[in-house]
Order: C-alpha cells, then structure tokens, then sequence
C-alpha cells in the first residue's frame, strides 16, 4: 500500500511538472517563444506571399481602387482604407501585410509583417487582433493614419530586411522602464 501511495504521488508530480513545462514553453515567458519553428513558417510564408503581391505594381493600383469602391454610408470607415492584404495612408502610401494572432493559432505569438510602398519591409508585435479588429476599430475612432511612419510610429512597427529573423524579436508592448 505505502509502495502505491509513493508510486502515485510520484506520477502525480510528474503530470503536473510536465503541463507546467508545456504551459511554459507555449507562454511568452519562455525566452524561446518568439522564435518557435511554427512562427519561423508563419513569416517565411508571409514574406513570400507579399514579395509575390507587391511585385506587380498592377496589384496595388488594384487593390486600392477596390478600397475606393467601398465607401460608403453603411460601411464603417476602415472599409476605405484596410483591406485583407493592404492599408492604405491619407499621403498615398500603402502597406501590404500579412497578419497573425496568437488566438487564431496558439503556437505563434502575434506578428504583422508589411512591405510598404517605399520598399521597406515592416513586422511588429503589436496586437492587431484577428482580422486586423484593433486596427479597424481604432481607425474608424481616430481616422485613417497619414503615412507609413505614423503607422510604424502608432503600432510599434520596426524596419528588418525582409528575410532574417530580426522580424521575430518583440516590439510590444515597449519595454518598462
């Protein structure tokens, strides 16, 4: 009986050790997070795809005059200016993106990856939600942004190369002080 009891305290502890060890590595504390294999393919695909859109110059003149097609009354504001691939600026400026929430797959922590219309490739860590929710929201209260460095400036975005992994580290929320 007292092997028993020793026996199951010892499976118990194991059990919970061990979800805890899951519970960590799939947390933001874990210092491994943000460059887990599943978020690696996440922005390798991203950054194909959008090489692919933004090579043609068509695609963009297309995908705006699209947004321009919708405005109108019954549609919230954002419609004019965010659509699934682009975000277009008061100045002209775009950005085509490509955006993940960690509530739309739990193994990859939030991460936006844009190339705008000055050639720049952009990530961020802010939390845009799923299908970009935060950004609409927040953009039928304040306005359409001005221009890609307002945009970077309003939601932490930072400039990479377009291929390393620098696009994995954090943006947000900024550090505290």
């Amino acid at each position: 009986m007292k092997k028993f009891i020793i026996i199951s305290l010892v499976t118990v502890v194991a059990i919970l050790a061990l979800g805890i060890g899951v519970l960590f590595w799939f947390s933001p504390a874990n210092p491994y997070y943000l460059r887990l294999w599943s978020r690696k393919n996440w922005r390798d695909h991203a950054v194909s795809e959008i090489a692919h859109r933004t090579a043609d110059p068509a695609w963009s003149q297309k995908e705006l005059a699209t947004l321009k097609t919708l405005t109108t009354e019954s549609r919230p504001p954002s419609d004019s200016w965010i659509s699934p691939t682009l975000v277009a600026m008061t100045n002209g400026e775009w950005i085509a993106y490509a955006n993940i929430c960690h509530k739309e797959n739990f193994k990859i922590h939030d991460l936006f990856i844009g190339r705008a219309s000055d050639g720049k490739w952009y990530f961020s860590t802010y939390h845009f939600c799923v299908c970009m929710v935060v950004l609409r929201m927040r953009g039928d209260m304040e306005g359409q942004p001005g221009s890609i460095r307002e945009f970077a400036a309003k939601y932490y975005l930072k400039e990479f190369d377009g291929h390393s992994d620098e696009c994995l580290k954090k943006t947000w929320p900024p550090e505290q002080r």
